[in-house]
């Protein structure tokens, strides 16, 4: 294991360490900036990455379907749903991961870690996505549209169950019962 001298934090390879440190505890920890969205990053290579998300650009081809990504480590990601590999193994239970990220959200249900913790409340989440859906309480954002009416939810799930309320027939949009 690999300690963080800053903080509690503890790593299984130096480089996630490194990174860490940079991030967390460096005076410049992003000092790549992408001109398009303003998001920052800490590494011109993951700079260069994220603008072929603005460019369209997807250079790497699945090599068993026609899924093509901005980077090869998305590929291989991808790649291992068609050839079953689960390289990453929980280290509690016998649960293998096709990606490290998924290992390391797995993790948290063993170690009970909240990493991530709403601006707005003192609520905590294992994963960034639950944070970012938390969020959306206290913004009032709404991006889920429905297709069919002018209704909009902070959820995907919830735009799909009120979906499910309407009813096409001859190309005419039909809303059944109440939601």
């Amino acid at each position: 294991m690999f300690n963080c001298n800053f903080c509690e934090k503890k790593y299984t390879s130096k480089w996630s360490l490194e990174v860490h440190k940079k991030v967390k505890h460096s005076q410049n920890p992003t000092p790549f900036k992408c001109e398009e969205c303003g998001e920052l990053f800490s590494y011109k290579s993951s700079l260069v990455i994220h603008l072929r998300v603005h460019k369209g650009e997807r250079p790497y081809d699945c090599r068993h379907c026609e899924k093509k990504f901005t980077s090869s480590s998305q590929r291989t990601d991808h790649e291992r749903i068609h050839t079953g590999e689960r390289p990453y193994q929980c280290e509690f239970c016998d649960k293998r991961f096709t990606t490290l990220g998924s290992k390391k959200d797995h993790l948290r249900i063993h170690t009970g870690e909240r990493p991530y913790e709403c601006e707005f409340c003192p609520k905590k989440f294992k994963k960034y996505t639950s944070l970012q859906t938390h969020k959306r309480i206290h913004t009032g954002e709404r991006p889920y549209k429905c297709e069919y009416c002018e209704k909009t939810f902070s959820q995907s799930g919830s735009r799909r169950k009120h979906q499910k309320t309407h009813t096409i027939i001859n190309g005419k949009v039909y809303t059944l019962g109440r939601y």
